[in-house]
């Protein structure tokens, strides 16, 4: 039997209509039948709701000119959303956390480790029992192995691949020169990709010079991944499977682990026939991929190593591209900001008489405000959830209980106008005076126990990439500069092209 791809929002025909909406109706009812009893399902009811999904737009902008008519006056929408605050707040199933004092209480102690389900929905991107989504016990054991492999002697002599490909990159954007604007998003995916997977692999995949021979993570399956979380019957996996977003999940799928399958095979013949790769007996003083590291040294099954390195694969491809990307994009409508850097960069970079070290990059203090000022209006990954499997008592006065979840949005706290004024506004110079208390306010991978394990790697990359540009190039903005929309999601994700216009730079 076969079954008709439907785009995730409606079916088209009448029957096949009326079978989606019962479904989904029942779906609601079963979900609200216990702690909003009062409130009652129709098939109208479940129609409006969905349709109101399809305006995304107006439905999450409060300050779009249709929010008025098409939410606020409709009676439907305000039902629903009644019975949704009536039904979360009887049953205390989630709590937003907004307070310092709370996220702390909550992020940095050794207990409810375990990721939300809303993460599972991420599996195709990041593996079953992967870094970021593995649930706590395994995730103990996996963050304790592959840990010593991101030492600073590791990242040293990261730093030359690093270089290599960023030259490609630069070299790249001379076709560029004094044309007119164009989208720079390819161009940092391309060379982040190239940079992880050497170091991660052991294997140069030359995606700069040949973009078709590399199958990247594209907008499709972020689109398809956040649809998911936003639209609540694509949870469902019989309704998800059934959808275009479903088709591209397991065409994703279906390709990546088979890429991902031949290179652990690969590696592992090489391995089995070299004897030159060792391993120190300090951990991990000799650059050696991670992958070599782990088929040498974890005991890991080979589904646990291929999740663990999707996870590490994905975040420390996308988000570095991501934070280049948009650094670059502020930097190219702040003059006074670019100027401010490009002093900085010849003093410290242009006027060495050798190559920069690591020590040379992590020292540029106005590179790290903004690239921090870039993470705190975009933040990689959009909010942190938790499942709270131990009773807590927060410093707010709230209490959440055993079997709830806990859901920190990292994007509304670093735009929220009590810690940064001028939210808006990109202002580097907000972090010279950030003291300890911020700690859990700033939280652009995370925080605490649980954080990003390659932070500082992705800092240093991040920091040669835009040095690197910031010096050959002159950045201006677009023709028809706007601001960058965002989509809803687990991880962050522009729904327009980010595009800039560059000048050779003389000094």
């Amino acid at each position: 039997m076969t079954h008709r791809c439907y785009d995730g929002m409606m079916p088209k025909t009448n029957a096949t209509e009326h079978h989606f909406v019962s479904s989904v109706q029942n779906i609601f009812l079963f979900h609200f039948r216990k702690e909003n009893s009062d409130f009652e399902w129709t098939e109208e009811l479940v129609l409006k709701f969905i349709d109101l999904y399809r305006e995304k737009e107006v439905l999450w902008n409060t300050k779009h000119p249709k929010y008025y008519n098409k939410i606020k006056k409709n009676d439907a929408w305000l039902q629903i959303a009644n019975a949704m605050k009536k039904a979360t707040d009887k049953c205390c199933k989630i709590r937003n956390l907004k307070s310092a004092g709370d996220i702390l209480e909550l992020l940095s102690r050794s207990r409810n480790l375990n990721k939300t389900d809303t993460y599972k929905n991420l599996s195709p991107l990041l593996g079953r029992n992967g870094l970021i989504i593995a649930d706590a016990d395994i995730w103990r054991v996996h963050r304790k192995k592959i840990s010593p492999s991101f030492n600073k002697k590791m990242l040293e002599n990261s730093i030359p691949i690093i270089v290599e490909n960023t030259k490609i990159l630069v070299e790249q954007f001379k076709n560029k020169v004094d044309q007119s604007e164009f989208g720079i998003r390819e161009f940092l995916d391309n060379c982040s990709l190239d940079i992880l997977c050497e170091i991660t692999t052991g294997i140069k995949l030359r995606t700069q010079e040949s973009p078709e021979l590399f199958y990247k993570v594209t907008d499709e399956i972020l689109h398809a991944l956040n649809a998911r979380i936003l639209q609540p019957w694509l949870r469902f996996d019989f309704i998800f499977r059934l959808s275009k977003y479903g088709k591209i999940t397991r065409d994703f799928v279906k390709l990546h682990r088979n890429r991902q399958k031949k290179i652990i095979n690969e590696r592992k013949k090489m391995l089995k026939n070299c004897e030159e790769v060792k391993l120190s007996t300090e951990g991990c003083e000799k650059m050696m991929p991670l992958l070599d590291f782990l088929l040498k040294e974890s005991n890991f099954t080979d589904e646990e190593i291929e999740d663990d390195v999707l996870s590490i694969m994905f975040a420390g491809q996308d988000a570095p591209a991501v934070i280049t990307t948009l650094c670059l994009y502020e930097l190219s409508r702040n003059e006074r900001v670019q100027d401010k850097l490009l002093d900085e960069l010849k003093n410290n970079i242009l006027n060495k008489n050798c190559e920069p070290t690591f020590d040379d990059y992590m020292n540029l203090k106005y590179l790290d405000f903004v690239i921090k000022e870039t993470m705190r209006m975009y933040p990689p990954a959009l909010f942190v959830g938790r499942k709270i499997d131990e009773d807590v008592h927060l410093p707010s006065g709230y209490f959440l209980p055993a079997n709830t979840s806990a859901y920190i949005f990292i994007y509304k706290l670093h735009h929220d106008e009590k810690y940064y004024p001028n939210h808006d506004e990109f202002i580097p110079e907000r972090f010279e005076n950030i003291d300890e208390s911020y700690r859990y306010i700033y939280i652009p991978f995370s925080a605490g126990v649980r954080n990003c394990i390659g932070q500082i790697f992705g800092l240093i990359e991040i920091k040669i990439l835009v040095s690197s540009v910031l010096l050959k190039y002159r950045l201006l903005p677009a023709i028809r500069t706007k601001k960058i929309r965002l989509e809803v999601g687990t991880v962050l994700h522009c729904l327009d092209t980010v595009s800039l216009r560059i000048t050779s730079r003389k000094l």
